[in-house]
This record gives structure tokens, sequence and C-alpha cells, in this order.
């Protein structure tokens, strides 16, 4: 062999090694330091949210780099490689997320893995008619809006070809990207549950009346009665005055129908002719006027037999019984005027 070339030959067999040895520790080095950046490295925000959004079926690389926007990550590449070789890329689950500046980028990684998504909460308030209620989802801004005004004519839920009172009162939680209509989806679902719970457990005494009626029957409770414990009286008093064929008189029912739900009533709405005027009209109202409790819907199974034919309120919350129209006119007359 030429003698250069064994010369440059002994060079290279020297070299190489040390080159082996300088990229082992390179990768040794890299490795140390991925490691503590993946499992040490503490976040920081780059903007006043702490929460992030992954649609369904969304790539991750955008993923990552949604990401970066969000936090700071000093090497978005090691985030993505350690993901792709450890299955995290392949396994996140879409949904809104809350992070905080305690967190590291692998409890990121494992909440995105795990689904571990931000629960929300909507709250339907006993006694909400179904025009409060839609105004308040409305209002939802963490909702997806999918109500308008084709969906309030026919897509709403029901009961009974109405939506009126269809929902049950109670806290409902959701997660992204939950709509207004799945809300109102578990609400729904609940009311029927529940008056099927009634009906199977034998609840009401009250076998007469259809559970279309005792929803109706319950949301006049609702409304009318402010002490749970009078509910079942007033209730009573109400089938007495549909056994006698006599007007139920209820103020709250003429409001539903001139759609005044705040403003004092006046002599010209009780005068006016709806549907829903039970001054004007005998027996129930064509639907429900508000979002019944449990309480209120209980009561309307169970009304208590009585004499009484007429009520008015004492102080706003409790009230005077009366047997006749005599009577009931002097305690108007003590209580009102």
């Amino acid at each position: 062999m030429d003698s250069a070339l064994l010369k440059l030959f002994k060079k290279v067999r020297l070299v190489v090694p040390g080159l082996f040895l300088v990229l082992m520790m390179f990768l040794m080095l890299a490795t140390l330091y991925s490691y503590n950046y993946i499992f040490n490295s503490k976040v920081e925000f780059q903007s006043n949210s702490n929460t992030f959004i992954v649609d369904k079926g969304q790539d991750f690389t955008e993923i990552v780099s949604n990401l970066a926007s969000l936090i700071k990550l000093d090497s978005p590449l090691i985030l993505s490689l350690y993901a792709r070789t450890n299955g995290f890329s392949k396994e996140i689950h879409a949904g809104e997320y809350e992070f905080n500046s305690n967190m590291t980028p692998i409890i990121i990684l494992n909440k995105l893995k795990k689904g571990d998504v931000k629960r929300r909460k909507f709250t339907i308030v006993e006694g909400w008619n179904i025009y409060q209620l839609l105004d308040a989802l409305k209002n939802d801004n963490n909702l997806v809006h999918k109500i308008n005004n084709e969906t309030y004519a026919s897509g709403l839920p029901m009961i009974k070809d109405s939506s009126e009172g269809a929902f049950f009162p109670d806290t409902y939680y959701y997660t992204y990207p939950d709509s207004d209509i799945d809300v109102l989806k578990m609400a729904n679902g609940a009311m029927i549950n529940y008056l099927n719970t009634l009906k199977e457990n034998n609840s009401c005494i009250d076998k007469e009346k259809d559970p279309y009626s005792i929803l109706t029957l319950a949301s006049l409770l609702e409304k009318e009665a402010s002490d749970i414990e009078e509910m079942s009286l007033i209730s009573g008093v109400i089938n007495n005055r549909l056994r006698k064929n006599i007007s139920l008189d209820i103020d709250a029912s003429v409001r539903y129908g001139v759609k005044n739900f705040t403003k004092p009533i006046l002599a010209s709405e009780l005068k006016e002719l709806t549907p829903y005027n039970t001054y004007r009209l005998r027996g129930l109202p064509p639907t429900p006027i508000a979002m019944p409790s449990a309480a209120a819907i209980l009561a309307a199974c169970n009304p208590v037999e009585s004499d009484y034919f007429y009520y008015v309120s004492i102080d706003g919350k409790h009230h005077h019984f009366s047997k006749s129209l005599k009577e009931h006119n002097r305690a108007v007359h003590k209580y009102l005027r």
C-alpha cells in the first residue's frame, strides 16, 4: 500500500472513534435535555387564555402549532418527536382543555391523550319559560349555537308537540363542542324519565290525569306557589275548580298568553282573549307555562283533598284559602286592598 494512503488510513482509524464518542455524547446530552424539557419544564402562557381546543380530526402538526401559540414551547420539535415516538399523537381526544402554569409538557400530553377535557355547566332554573331558557342558552358563549328560527319552529325537543315545560330544571354538564340543542336533549330526556319514573313507581294518586296534564298543572303550581308545602293544597284547589267547571283565574297563565313576564299585569291584558286566558276560558291552558320543578310535579300528582275553591296571597309566599266566594272576597279585601 502506498505510504501516503497508509498514513491517511491510520489517521481515519484514530479519528472515527473520536467522532463516534462525540456523537454518542451529543445524543446523550440531547436525550437528557429532551427528557428534562418534557418532564420538568413548566409552561408559560403567551396570552390571557388558559384554555385550548382540539377539533375532531385535527392534524397533530396543527395541534402542536396551536399549542405553541398558547404557551411558550422552547422546542416544539422535541415535543412533537416525543409525542409521535411514544404514541401520543395518535390518541389525542377532541375537546376543550384547561392548562395551568404548574403543568409540564408531559402533563399536557397526558391530558390530551386521556381526554381530560374541561366540563362546563348550564342550569335551567325552576319556573323559567321557554323564552327565558332560549335567551339563557343564547347568552352562553361556551356552547355551540345551533338554534335559529327554523329549529325553534320545528327542531326543539318536545313533549306532546310543545317545547314549553319539556325540560327538567337542573344543572347539566357539557363539553366542547356540545351545542344548545345537546343541552336541551339532556334536559328533555331528564323530564321524560322523571315523568315515567313517577308512573312506574305509582307516585301519583291522581290516576285520572295524563302525564301532559300533570305537567301543565305543575307549571301553574310552580308560578302560583312559593311555599313547597302549599303546592299540594293549591293543586287540590285547582282540581276542585276544574271538576266544577269554574275558571281558574290564574294571572301567571294570562301573563304567558300576552308575553308579559316581568311588568305588572294590566286590566286590558286580563280581558285579552288568548288560549292561556284562564279568566275567560275554562280548564287548563293548552300547554305548560313554565318548566316545573320536581316538587311541583309531585304536587300536581298528589293534590290535597279539601273544600277550598279559592286562595289569595298573604305575604307573597303564603296563601289564605277560602271555601266560598264571599269568604274569598273578604280575604282579598284584607290582604290585597
